[in-house]
């Protein structure tokens, strides 16, 4: 929804907001962007604010309305660092990020993490800023009425985008902890959700078949935002194993429908679930990356499959009181006020 106001009707005291020409397909922030158009608006032409993240603006652009008068806001989702994208980092951040940070009136951390993550990677933080996580609609995702828990046929669901071979490490080690947990909750199921390259999913396949799982194991295709509280209400409990994820939507999206939690005790993913799941200890780093044994993540899932009841209520009512939609739009509101008037 675009918004086009001629300059003489519109009040130069009110937040006009531009949320850019649209973020890469497929990613997060095209998500984030959508969602930000749909509650503000989106002041194509006149605007006082621009809001960028992942790069939805060019930074040329930015400079340009800059000198004009108006406001940038940087909502920071993570950076390059050498643990995740290797040498090339600081040229990556130089090259996407470094531009858009240093010129911001106003930033927004996506995570505790991803300010640590920024401040040491690109630069302190120079202008006013705050914590403000992903939100969630807990309207629209939200348990099945009634759900009944089966202790001893638990299903664990994990989604995400595994767009590289790269990305068989998290997979590798979530059905290897799958196949631990199954020598003590045989009734169990595993339910994988996503988009998956061809060439791995054909080697999950293979670690399927050799560990004799084709029967505990549902491989789910992509599938739409809309659709994802239907995939979430199939299972009990959301495992994570993305190591530092920065502010994991589908981690709340799983705690809004009630699931309970477990994840790596890395990245902003402990930020988001406090109590309401069984983190894994790792060794927290950005030079590296040190998974968890499968011993350990089953130890976890026993945790959460013990105390599901508990944690399934916690989950989904974080949600309710910290991440809900409606509570990051009046903040948006304030940040977008407070960054007119500094």
């Amino acid at each position: 929804m675009a918004v086009f106001m001629k300059p003489s009707t519109y009040d130069k005291t009110l937040p006009r907001v531009m949320f850019g020409f649209g973020p890469r397909r497929g990613s997060a922030a095209i998500l984030k962007a959508s969602k930000l158009k749909a509650l503000f608006g989106n002041a194509a032409c006149d605007n006082n604010i621009l809001y960028v993240c992942s790069g939805n603006i060019p930074l040329w652009y930015c400079n340009k309305e800059k000198k004009r008068g108006v406001k940038i806001i940087v909502n920071q989702n993570g950076v390059y660092y050498p643990g995740w994208y290797g040498r090339g980092y600081k040229d990556a951040n130089e090259k996407h990020l470094l531009g858009h940070y240093l010129l911001a009136d106003y930033i927004i951390f996506q995570s505790e993490f991803c300010k640590e993550a920024a401040e040491r990677y690109l630069a302190k933080a120079h202008c006013e800023n705050q914590i403000l996580y992903n939100p969630v609609n807990t309207a629209h995702f939200k348990s099945e009425p009634h759900k009944q828990f089966d202790i001893k046929a638990p299903v664990l669901l994990s989604t995400g985008n595994y767009y590289s071979e790269v990305k068989i490490i998290r997979l590798q080690l979530l059905l290897d902890s799958f196949k631990g947990l199954l020598e003590f909750v045989p009734g169990a199921r595993l339910i994988i959700a996503g988009n998956i390259v061809p060439p791995l999913l054909r080697k999950v396949n293979e670690i399927i078949r050799l560990k004799s799982m084709e029967r505990k194991v549902d491989i789910l295709p992509q599938y739409r935002h809309e659709d994802a509280p239907s995939i979430y209400r199939q299972a009990d409990i959301y495992v994570n194993t993305q190591f530092n994820d920065s502010c994991p939507s589908t981690v709340l999206e799983a705690m809004s429908c009630g699931l309970a939690v477990v994840h790596l005790n890395c990245g902003g993913t402990p930020e988001l679930v406090g109590d309401a799941g069984i983190g894994v200890n790792v060794e927290k780093s950005f030079e590296s990356f040190a998974y968890p044994s499968a011993k350990s993540m089953v130890e976890a899932i026993i945790k959460a499959i013990d105390n599901y009841q508990v944690l399934s209520n916690r989950a989904r009512e974080r949600c309710v009181t910290l991440f809900d939609e409606a509570l990051w739009k009046k903040k948006h509101e304030e940040i977008f006020i407070k960054a007119l008037n500094d």
